[in-house]
């Protein structure tokens, strides 16, 4: 050794002291081990990521070498206590076998490796290699493990600063990216630094900032600031964080929302730096605020909606009521208020179907059921049912529906819920002597259904609008026409659901509207016509004995007196105890029931009677309307549901094909 261990570690540590790079470290520890041990070959290998060695500066080593040896270590980045290793002879070590080949070709005769640890794990090798057999001695060991130690102290200072340069870059381009800046204020001085970031964000170019806490009250929003002051103040005196949301005001009069967070640093119980960060939330808080208008606007929609609900229920209610007073006094008006209660019953139920329409609308459960449907014919019902309205307000109602049959893949009782509003609306809107039309254009492409009348008109801020839920245009006292303004809407969601589509048109007031109904049509195979199916024979019907469960004796004897005409025999239970004593008493051939009864169920009633009398048809006939109420029941075992208030047609119809397919089957044979 011609330089002392001592002079050459400290000619090192000079030499890594001016490095800016891992290369620059590499290129000065080889340069101090050629110094040091006159070694003209060595190397230095680090672990890579995956825990493999690899050359990182060498000198005086071929390409193969160092591809044949690359990988190659006595120790893994957890061995313990590490120490170096000599082999001062490398053709006599049986341990090297598989590498003396390329020893003789690279001329390397002896070799020793020297461990690079850092805070207790090692993290590389120096490798020095010698032209023949050299027998180590400790100074020589001694200065390798100096250098390496320096070496690897370098590295990982240098890979600590370059992994911190690296986060400060990410940390730089997140706060640019999220328009935030840091700050810092010594309390103590009463300066305040601002990071350039946040310079930019106050609407100030670069180091402009007088670092001056006046300066920064300046930048807010007056009608923030003192609730800003009071946070900073509050987290000084109570050691509290700051978080405020605020407004600033930029040079030049831009207003932008900001949220600053801060906290207190303090030494001895006294506050000496605050710190934190400032954010731009502008377009966080502009969503806020515009969810929380919309909230708002959606409220106040439905309180209106919610008052026309009530006045809406309790009109017909009202006739309702006071007419059977007056039947009452006058028995001899039956006839006529018959008539008006069952016109206001009927109101009152379309009002409570639109809202449990609009429920199965918002929850995604109101449910088509599909059947080809000849368009034609619902029109021609719709036009049907809505020339009385039009007689009585004297409006000239003309129906242009073409022969051919368009058929629609769809729910023939919704499309007619559609057109009836349609149509109602537009003879319900047009002034007495007016005229609405109804046209139909059947193309390849599609139906077009067209509703026009020359009455009110839609003003144009209301036009966007008339398909919404709680959207009326008229919610006044004074409005001149009734309903709670939910059909249009129940409409669109119909049409939609057929894969059409509806819109309004309108030129304002006075100008009349026309609603434009598209939907696609389906093409049938054989005839064009559509077969209705056969009707149950009324004798099926008129032999049997129906049994109607239900706690209610109103409803009860509605039932009776609805089936006494049609079938042979009705028997009333007001229990599921009552109604399973009657069936074990007389055959019964159909069930109606109720599912919510007290102490047993419709629904433990279908279970019993599916264990004692099989496959007796079982109909619900329930209040509870929703679409999982009508797929409990099925699933539950019931063979048809219907809800109440009961529409009578409907009812029957099901009892006669209930009672058809039962007569027909095995199980009635049985009996």
């Amino acid at each position: 050794m011609s330089e002392s261990p001592i002079r050459v570690c400290l000619n090192l540590i000079a030499a890594i002291s001016g490095t800016q790079t891992v290369e620059e470290i590499y290129a000065a520890a080889l340069d101090a081990l050629a110094e040091g041990l006159q070694v003209s070959r060595a190397s230095i290998l680090l672990f890579d990521p995956d825990g493999v060695m690899r050359f990182k500066a060498w000198r005086g080593l071929s390409d193969e070498y160092r591809g044949a040896v690359e990988g190659h270590t006595p120790w893994t980045p957890d061995s313990p206590d590490p120490q170096p290793i000599t082999v001062t002879d490398v053709a006599a070590d049986p341990t090297l076998g598989e590498y003396h080949p390329i020893f003789r070709r690279e001329r390397i005769a002896a070799l020793a490796f020297i461990p690079l640890v850092s805070l207790g794990r090692v993290i590389g090798k120096f490798m020095l290699y010698y032209p023949a057999p050299h027998v180590f001695t400790d100074d020589e060991l001694q200065l390798a493990a100096l250098v390496a130690s320096q070496v690897a102290f370098a590295v990982e200072r240098t890979r600590a600063e370059e992994a911190a340069r690296r986060s400060e870059e990410r940390l730089r381009f997140a706060l640019d990216a999220a328009e935030m800046g840091t700050w810092d204020w010594d309390l103590a001085r009463n300066t305040v630094h601002w990071s350039d970031n946040l310079a930019r964000i106050h609407g100030l170019p670069p180091e402009s900032f007088d670092g001056t806490f006046a300066s920064y009250e300046k930048e807010i929003h007056p009608d923030d600031r003192e609730r800003v002051l009071s946070s900073i103040r509050h987290a000084i005196e109570a050691g509290a964080q700051h978080d405020v949301e605020y407004r600033l005001v930029a040079p030049d009069g831009t207003i932008r929302w900001a949220e600053g967070k801060g906290r207190v640093d303090r030494e001895n119980d006294r506050p000496m730096r605050m710190s934190g960060i400032c954010m731009i939330v502008t377009r966080r808080k502009e969503a806020e605020l515009a969810r929380l208008e919309s909230a708002h606007e959606v409220a106040r929609q439905k309180d209106e909606f919610l008052a026309v609900l009530s006045h809406e229920l309790r009109t017909p209610l009202n006739a309702i009521l006071g007419w059977l007073h007056i039947l009452q006094h006058t028995p001899e008006r039956l006839p006529e208020v018959l008539e008006i209660i069952g016109r206001n019953a009927r109101q009152q139920a379309q009002l409570i179907e639109e809202i449990l329409d609009v429920s199965r609308i918002i929850t995604g459960k109101l449910e088509l059921e599909r059947s080809p449907v000849a368009l034609q014919h619902v029109l021609q019902d719709a036009v049907r049912a809505a020339e009385p309205l039009a007689q009585a307000r004297d409006i000239r109602l003309m129906a242009d529906v073409p022969t051919p049959v368009a058929t629609v893949d769809g729910d023939a009782r919704r499309l007619r819920q559609v057109f009836d509003n349609v149509i109602g609306n537009a003879i319900k809107f047009s002034e007495p002597g007016g005229r609405v039309s109804v046209h139909v254009a059947v193309t390849a492409a599609g139906a077009r259904v067209e509703v026009a009348d020359a009455g009110f008109g839609i003003a144009p801020d209301i036009l966007p609008f008339v398909f919404d839920r709680f959207r009326q245009g008229d919610s006044r006292t004074t409005r001149r026409h009734g309903g709670l303004g939910l059909g249009l809407a129940i409409a669109r969601h119909l049409v939609e659901e057929h894969g059409g589509s509806i819109r309004a048109e309108s030129e304002g007031h006075g100008r009349g509207t026309t609603v434009v109904v598209e939907l696609p049509l389906v093409t049938l195979a054989g005839s064009p016509g559509m077969t209705a199916p056969d009707a149950p024979p009324a004798s099926a019907v008129g032999s049997l004995t129906v049994l109607v469960v239900d706690d209610h004796s109103d409803s009860r004897e509605f039932l009776h007196e609805l089936l006494a005409g049609t079938v042979a025999r009705v028997e009333e239970a007001a229990s599921a105890a009552e109604a399973l004593a009657i069936m074990e008493r007389i055959p019964v051939h159909l069930v109606m029931a109720d599912l919510a009864m007290p102490d047993v169920d419709g629904y433990a009633l279908i279970h019993e009677i599916r264990l004692r009398h099989g496959g007796v048809p079982v109909v619900a006939v329930s209040a509870l309307a929703r679409p999982e109420d009508r797929e409990h029941a099925q699933a539950a075992g019931f063979d048809d549901f219907q809800t109440k208030p009961v529409h009578a047609d409907r009812l029957l119809a099901a009892v006669r094909q209930l009672a058809a397919t039962y007569v027909a089957s095995d199980s009635f044979l049985k009996r």
